[in-house]
């Protein structure tokens, strides 16, 4: 549909089907919405020119900009680089419209994949230049290389920060080293030039694990629902939904593998 609204041609048998209803939570349902009702505009009517302008802007919005990163969500390796491009995108088209505006300054909150924790994703993406993972390198071994007790757990941007200039290696520091020790990932391929990774079986190793994170949160949400409507099912007292909290807690210490074989019956 954003290539039939830019102008281009679909050969692949491609049909518009008819509005249903959508939760109003749900973006994706009104920038779909709204490129249709942009596109056949002459059928409404009743829609104003002011209707008619802000349909196009959030079209404009979502074809130029929301499309590419919706669709390289998914990719953990890609998150730190794709976040920073569309970051300096909105920055400066933000003056176009509202909406990349808005759009910016809700990303500055959800800088998630440029912490120091996450920022290492990138070194496994084949997009981010070899000079700029030898910066990214350089900058975790600066000073003496001890990590932060506490770091941010996303990027904060101050308002003075030109936006069009940071890189990756800015937001990397010596509590990055963390990320490979969370995971487990052994990280002496980094001694070796970034040419030279993708023949370290080390490399390999680590890539592998980095490119299989799940960096959606729709899993999340899902427990979260089903374990909100569980509880209330159980009791509407919150003391015992605390107590109730704890019980499941202590089982899973005490059972870590979820499995009948670790159950001792008494």
């Amino acid at each position: 549909m954003t290539v039939v609204f830019l102008g281009g041609e679909i050969t692949t048998g491609f049909q518009f089907r008819k509005p249903g209803a959508y939760h109003r939570a749900r973006w994706m349902a009104k920038a779909i919405y709204a490129m249709k009702i942009w596109m056949f505009r002459r059928q409404f009517k009743d829609l104003s020119q002011t209707e008619e302008n802000a349909m196009l802007e959030v079209s404009l919005f979502v074809a130029l900009a929301y499309v590419r990163a919706w669709f390289v969500a998914p990719l953990s390796t890609k998150a730190p680089a794709s976040d920073l491009k569309l970051l300096k995108l909105l920055k400066d088209n933000e003056s176009k419209s509202k909406a990349w505006k808005a759009a910016r300054l809700k990303l500055t909150d959800h800088l998630w994949y440029l912490s120091s924790d996450l920022v290492p994703l990138a070194l496994f993406d084949d997009e981010v230049t070899t000079e700029t993972k030898k910066k990214m390198i350089e900058a975790m071994e600066r000073g003496n290389g001890e990590e932060e007790e506490d770091s941010p757990k996303r990027a904060q941007l101050l308002p003075s920060v030109e936006v069009s200039k940071l890189t990756l290696d800015q937001f990397t520091n010596p509590s990055s080293k963390r990320f490979f020790r969370i995971l487990k990932i052994e990280s002496s391929f980094l001694q070796q030039d970034p040419t030279d990774w993708p023949a370290n079986p080390e490399y390999q190793h680590a890539r592998h694990i980095a490119a299989n994170l799940r960096v959606v949160n729709d899993a999340a949400e899902r427990a979260v629902k089903l374990m909100s409507d569980f509880n209330s099912i159980l009791t509407k007292d919150e003391e015992q939904r605390q107590f109730l909290l704890q019980v499941a807690s202590r089982y899973r210490k005490d059972h870590p593998d979820m499995k009948k074989g670790t159950l001792v019956l008494e």
